[in-house]
């Protein structure tokens, strides 16, 4: 049996590459997106827009995860990979409460199995405001 996904949605995803150059006012490895690539995948959030207290009052705070097929990334030849960014989920940009655009940044990258097959890739996100 293959397994589906029940609710699949168009998903994009920016890949990092991390050059050795470093920024010269700042000594810290500069970060370059090379690569957006668009999958199918199954999005649960578990936090949408809740609000955590900070140092600098309240920050808001999403996370879920997304299942992909593992054929379809095998396909495309994709690996998905901590601190990728998910930029668009469903055709729609990611926004905070204020209409502010955010990122949600893959955190995790644990495999699902189905039946006795590792069949499924989860990628778990958290909410990160743009440019941080």
């Amino acid at each position: 049996m293959i397994p589906r996904l029940i609710h699949p949605v168009d998903v994009k995803i920016k890949q990092l590459k991390r050059p050795l150059e470093k920024d010269p006012d700042t000594q810290q490895p500069t970060k370059v997106y090379y690569k957006e690539v668009e999958l199918r995948g199954q999005v649960e959030w578990r936090n949408s827009h809740a609000l955590q207290v900070g140092e600098g009052g309240l920050i808001p705070v999403s996370n879920g995860h997304i299942i992909f097929l593992e054929r379809t990334l095998k396909i495309k030849r994709i690996s998905l990979r901590m601190n990728d960014v998910i930029t668009e989920v469903d055709g729609e940009m990611p926004e905070d409460d204020e209409g502010n655009p955010v990122e949600l940044l893959i955190v995790d990258v644990p495999p699902r199995a189905h039946y006795k097959h590792k069949t499924m890739r989860k990628a778990v996100f958290k909410y990160r405001a743009r440019g941080i």
